[in-house]
């Protein structure tokens, strides 16, 4: 028997069972009038949200067993069946037992209040979407109060999963998903008003999360890259070697013609951009983000001895060595990856990575900085 769904608070129609159980016939009434309309109602509008609306032709009945008694599941069935992320039927259920054969079909892991479950002609447990710029598509919370240590603390959502666990959709997944042509690819978080908590996947696959930017609300939020193609960890190989220094005089495109550094001396060494070959347009080299830096560190023109010694231009020399020289007139290489400084912190539109190069043994050299890549 099927009803609109505005009139299933009203519906008042008992069984047999009913009559003959009142206890069970009082329950279950219950269950169907607060549940299944209440409840069902809700999560109605919340799994097919916009897409059933009253302006739009649309209708939603419910029906399952003869007036919706026992524990069979209330089926819930838009008509036209369009809804995202597949189309097909879904139910709900207050039951205090999941539908169907345990083993084959459902499994009673959670009795609660509302209930979305599968069954194997039916992909999807729960759907939740909305079309409200400040609505949310699913609100889970847990309104018991926290109490003290010993205790476990309120959880409001949790996602158990025989598959693949939780998957993020992008912003062009979506927009392919309901149809949406041409829509400008989204990388980074989206326009708008965000709060601390939020994670965000965009359509280059980096999943972030927003944390506050500052002790007041009103500093609003940072972003922080959880994961990605390039995420924290990850060593991003240059297409080219980029130069980012060359200490030599009218030797390819020199950033600074500064000659040999002297023992005892130190140079700051800028990572952000630099050259390829003999071009003179500058090219990026290691971004802000960065940790380290893996370049090769030439000498060239050397005298007597020395070493050289790269590290982070935020900290003092450590005392080590990355190349060293023992004669004159050497030209010589040597890979060397070093943690990352910032140049200019405070001052955006100067900031930059950097390296200290530190010289020592008495000698002289020129020297070269070639960047490869890069650890993030």
């Amino acid at each position: 028997m099927a009803h609109h769904l505005d009139d299933v608070a009203r519906d008042d129609i008992s069984t047999t069972d009913e009559h003959t159980n009142p206890s069970s016939g009082n329950r279950r009434d219950l269950l169907r009038k607060l549940a299944i309309a209440g409840a069902g109602a809700a999560a109605g509008s919340t799994l097919i949200a916009g897409r059933a609306d009253a302006i739009d032709g649309t209708m939603i009945t419910i029906g399952a067993a003869a007036n919706n008694a026992g524990d069979t599941p209330t089926s819930l069935t838009r008509i036209p069946t369009t809804a995202f992320p597949a189309t097909g039927p879904s139910f709900l259920t207050s039951a205090e037992k999941a539908p169907g054969n345990a083993a084959t079909d459902a499994v009673n892991l959670f009795p609660a209040a509302l209930g979305g479950y599968a069954v194997t002609n039916i992909k999807h447990g729960v759907h939740g979407s909305t079309k409200a710029v400040d609505g949310f598509g699913v609100v889970a919370a847990n309104a018991a109060p926290a109490t003290d240590e010993t205790k476990p603390a309120p959880r409001g959502l949790i996602v158990a999963a025989f598959g693949s666990q939780v998957q993020f959709l992008s912003p062009q997944a979506l927009a392919t998903a309901v149809g949406v042509t041409n829509a400008p690819a989204q990388v980074g978080p989206s326009a708008g008003i965000h709060s601390p908590g939020e994670l965000y996947a965009d359509d280059a696959y980096n999943l972030w999360f927003s944390v506050p930017a500052g002790p007041l609300p009103a500093d609003g939020v940072a972003w922080v890259r959880l994961a990605g193609p390039t995420t924290a960890g990850s060593f991003v190989v240059l297409p080219s070697p980029v130069r980012v220094y060359d200490s030599r005089t009218g030797q390819g495109p020199a950033s600074t013609a500064d000659g040999p550094i002297v023992s005892g001396a130190e140079r700051t060494i800028n990572l952000l951009n630099g050259f390829i070959g003999a071009s003179t347009t500058k090219v990026p080299a290691v971004p802000l983000a960065a940790t380290a830096a893996a370049v090769n560190l030439t000498i060239s023109g050397t005298t007597a001895n020395g070493f050289l010694s790269m590290f982070s231009s935020d900290v003092p020399f450590p005392g080590t060595s990355n190349i060293n020289w023992t004669a004159a007139g050497i030209d010589q290489a040597n890979y060397v990856v070093s943690a990352v400084g910032i140049v200019n912190p405070t001052t955006p539109a100067t900031s930059a990575p950097a390296v200290k190069i530190h010289a020592g043994g008495g000698g002289t050299t020129n020297v070269v900085v070639d960047v490869t890549g890069y650890y993030l």
